[in-house]
């Protein structure tokens, strides 16, 4: 409604958007972590909030402890030794898909079968 007639809507402009919650501004440093009790003790120091504790080394026991991880051994299918995966290849029939290798040779037998 041009003229200032009656029934007319006004616009209003929104109010500016408020700071943002995720940045909250902090007055002087802002809050730090400290591992000292805030409350003085009788001598007028601190106390800790941490302990120190003595670990054990268990290395010594590895073995006793930890046990190898059985998919990481392979059987070799022509000397029946268990060789970590690297240590050996995976070999199909001839003939066959080279998707089809079904069974797994250690390197030294690998070397035998004129593999290598």
């Amino acid at each position: 409604a041009a003229g200032g007639g009656g029934g007319g809507v006004a616009f209003v402009d929104p109010p500016p958007p408020a700071p943002s919650a995720l940045r909250k501004r902090t007055v002087g440093r802002g809050t730090r972590i400290s591992f000292v009790d805030k409350k003085k003790e009788s001598g007028g120091r601190r106390r800790p909030l941490t302990s120190q504790v003595p670990i054990a080394n268990c290395r010594p026991y590895l073995q006793q402890l930890w046990f190898a991880n059985p998919e990481t051994r392979v059987m070799c299918d022509m000397c029946k030794r268990r060789v970590p995966q690297r240590m050996g290849q995976l070999r199909g029939g001839t003939g066959t898909s080279s998707f089809m290798c079904n069974e797994f040779y250690c390197i030294d037998c690998s070397v035998l079968a004129g593999d290598i």
